[in-house]
């Protein structure tokens, strides 16, 4: 099919195209660059280029490999002979075993005795610090200088003014109020009627719920319905209040 195509006239070879000249970009080239592909080409050497692997014979199955058959590469060391008369080799440690030697040597006795009887005498005792300032202070005579102090064993002032302000306030707390209270209580009987109203105005608004219809479509009767719901609520909540508390106040008028 594309050959048939290809021979047959297209619409789309109708227009010229036109040439468009790809501008190479410049590249960077290194003037050496020839002469290292002609050093690489002349001194590279592929692996194998003509035979391939050498060919050997395989052992036979019987001569399989065993513990201890494979040869032992051992470097080469040049051992050099010392004669008789070269001259001896003195290591690190015996280095120190002659220095250490040399230096007893040269060793001052008188010196030494005299920082071991240093070591030897009890150390000099330090002045005692007197703490009466922040930092302390060092005296000759040692003597306690704050036990003469005006203010010594005795209370301080600010603990003092704190304990007299705790009893100020303590006085108060224990003396009653002299305003009145806004506030009055009901008595058992007011408080047995506003509960028996309240059930009577329960009883009430339940007749009146019962009787809504069973299908309840309009905006009128929806509304009836969710304020007759939020005066059950009330009730309920008063009803509860009651009967929970014995003492109730209510606020004067």
């Amino acid at each position: 099919m594309a050959q048939y195509q290809d021979e047959e006239e297209n619409v789309r070879n109708l227009l010229s195209k036109e040439e468009v000249e790809k501008k190479q970009e410049f590249k960077y080239r290194s003037k050496y660059a020839d002469k290292i592909k002609h050093d690489y080409k002349a001194v590279k050497v592929t692996a194998h280029p003509t035979m391939g692997y050498a060919k050997l014979a395989l052992k036979p199955p019987s001569q399989y490999l065993k513990k201890h058959t494979r040869p032992l590469l051992i470097p080469q060391v040049d051992h050099h002979c010392l004669g008789r008369h070269s001259p001896r080799r003195i290591f690190p440690a015996a280095r120190e075993h002659q220095s250490d030697k040399e230096n007893k040597l040269r060793t001052n006795f008188v010196k030494t005795n005299v920082k071991r009887m240093s070591r030897m005498m009890p150390p000099e005792r330090k002045e005692n610090r007197v703490v009466d300032m922040p930092r302390g202070h060092t005296e000759k005579d040692k003597t306690p200088v704050y036990v003469f102090k005006k203010d010594f064993g005795k209370t301080p002032e600010y603990i003092i003014r704190r304990k007299h302000q705790l009893e100020q306030f303590q006085h108060k707390a224990s003396q009653p109020d002299e305003k009145p209270l806004p506030f009055i209580s009901i008595s058992a009987q007011e408080r047995l009627e506003i509960l028996q109203g309240l059930k009577n105005y329960w009883s009430e608004v339940e007749r009146e719920f019962q009787s809504l219809p069973l299908k309840i479509d309009t905006e009128p009767l929806k509304k009836r319905k969710s304020a007759l719901e939020a005066k059950f609520k009330s009730l309920e909540k008063d009803i509860e209040l009651l009967e929970r508390h014995d003492n109730i106040y209510v606020m004067k008028e």
